[in-house]
């Protein structure tokens, strides 16, 4: 028995075959074609590095930097990872129109849905005449047919042959930028088009070097937009998976240190909200200098750390509206004298219309006119708090009601928020 477990334990420690190494090189490149490269990380994290023959270790460390590099700017798309194509529905509107995009959410009285480019929207039941669902190889098709008008936006073609993989040909002599290349990325990450990923990624990084670092502020920036909206309309469980987000892997970003951490007002409102305190930044790590050629190829840097599992993704909810009793509908006590109630009611009457534009200011459904939406219920927020409610407030010396004071409360902290969203709009 004991010989038996010592001839095992040799096998164990023995050097991987030159099959078995094969094996390993094969699945992580066939990984990595699919655009699934956390997997591929995760295939060349479970290799034992003591058993990989001396041969070999050049050809795994540069599978282990191109690994890392890929998996590394997947994880600042927006989707952090690469999604499965989505199921498409064709929603036809009575009055015309038939836009495509994922059912989000029916609520009985809203159909929310998202587009291929990232769009949310809603449309009222009422409106909408059918929905057709189509099946997994026609929403492939369309994936593929957008991810082509996306190309032909920015005056490139996308070349496929078989066999080969894709490639990209800038038209009209124009010279895309690496944003612009990680912009299609993106597209490809979100709609399941993973065969993209290699190639954008190589050219992006080709063009720009530092995209990674780039995008790794961009996010960050976009995470502490989402965490503000969300405290805004009371929407906290994505306020919480936004606050993850940041703590988990933006702490070395400018958005959280200085609109998150070094402000007072926003660390209290997290903390009232969410019971969370802020924990530090991290210091922002300075890499070696890069070449700056804009056609360089990507260079054989050193392998990045290992890269950290991405948080999952929660279910998207557009415009979602506070959960509970809105603050307006719960009635002053009888007895309240009759002035305060008619302060209150004006005051109502404001907060109800500074929360439709709030509503409306959600980037992801109104990415061009959200900050204006903004600025509007800022200023009913703040119409409704100095005209009504604070006045209704000092007609008292004692015994506030705590219907009233729910009202300054919530209007209080929705004014901080707007205010905030507002500058960071500027």
């Amino acid at each position: 028995m004991i010989a038996l477990l010592a001839v095992l334990l040799a096998l164990q420690d023995a050097p991987y075959s030159a099959a078995e190494m094969t094996a390993v090189h094969q699945g992580v490149d066939d990984l990595v074609r699919k655009g699934k490269f956390l997997q591929a990380a995760e295939k060349l994290r479970a290799v034992q590095r003591p058993r990989i023959p001396a041969a070999d270790l050049a050809k795994f460390a540069e599978a282990e930097r191109r690994v890392g590099t890929y998996a590394g700017l997947l994880l600042e798309t927006t989707a952090g990872n690469t999604l499965d194509v989505p199921l498409l529905s064709r929603i036809a509107i009575k009055n015309g129109g038939k836009p495509l995009g994922r059912i989000v959410k029916d609520d009985g009285v809203f159909i929310f849905y998202e587009t291929l480019t990232g769009i949310r929207s809603r449309l009222a039941k009422e409106q909408v005449d059918m929905i057709t669902g189509l099946t997994p190889q026609e929403s492939s098709a369309e994936v593929l047919a957008e991810f082509r008008r996306q190309c032909g936006n920015r005056s490139l073609m996308l070349q496929t042959e078989a066999g080969k993989p894709p490639a990209w040909k800038e038209l009209g002599g124009k010279k895309l930028t690496g944003a612009q290349y990680f912009a299609l990325a993106e597209f490809a990450a979100r709609n399941g088009a993973g065969e993209f990923l290699p190639g954008l990624f190589d050219l992006a990084v080709a063009r720009d070097p530092e995209i990674r670092a780039a995008a790794h502020a961009a996010k960050g920036e976009r995470l502490v937009n989402q965490l503000f909206y969300a405290l805004t309309v009371n929407q906290l469980p994505q306020a919480n998976y936004s606050l993850d987000a940041l703590t988990t892997r933006y702490r070395d970003t400018a958005p959280y240190k200085d609109k998150l951490f070094a402000d007072k007002e926003t660390a209290e409102i997290v903390k009232v909200l969410l019971k969370r305190d802020l924990p530090e930044p991290k210091p922002v790590v300075v890499e070696p200098p890069k070449p700056t050629t804009p056609d360089a190829p990507p260079t054989a840097a050193a392998p990045p750390p290992p890269v950290p599992e991405p948080l999952p993704l929660p279910p998207p909810e557009p415009a979602p509206a506070p959960p509970g009793v809105p603050v307006t509908a719960i009635k002053l006590p009888s007895g309240t004298p009759p002035d305060v109630v008619d302060l209150v009611s004006k005051g109502d009457k404001n907060f109800d219309e500074g929360m439709k534009h709030l509503l409306n200011s959600d980037p992801s459904v109104n990415p061009e006119g959200w900050s204006q939406e903004n600025t509007k219920a800022l200023e009913l927020f703040r119409k409704a708090n100095q005209e009504s409610y604070l006045p209704a407030q000092e007609k008292y010396t004692t015994g506030w009601p705590q219907s009233l004071l729910d009202r300054v409360r919530e209007t209080t902290m929705r004014v901080a928020l707007c205010r905030k969203r507002s500058v960071r709009s500027g």
